[in-house]
């Protein structure tokens, strides 16, 4: 239970960013999945992260990194 527990706050903590902003350009894209969760208040945001499963917040994160990855091939 504890592995698993680090696990969750290293996903959260790597991810908190993200719902501030794009790590490429620092806006909101139209085209990212967190684009409507970025215009809520700083309140909502954590509480809508700190919701997320380690899987949620996996798939969320490398979708992230390959998206970033993407853009700066571009």
């Amino acid at each position: 239970m504890f592995a698993q527990d680090n696990q969750l706050e290293q996903l959260r903590t790597r991810s908190l960013g993200l719902i501030f902003a794009c790590p490429f350009n620092q806006n909101n894209p139209d085209d990212c999945p967190l684009h409507t969760v970025r215009q809520c208040s700083i309140t909502e945001r954590t509480a809508w992260l700190n919701a997320l499963s380690v899987a949620q917040l996996q798939a969320l994160y490398q979708f992230h990194c390959y998206c970033l990855a993407c853009r700066e091939m571009n």
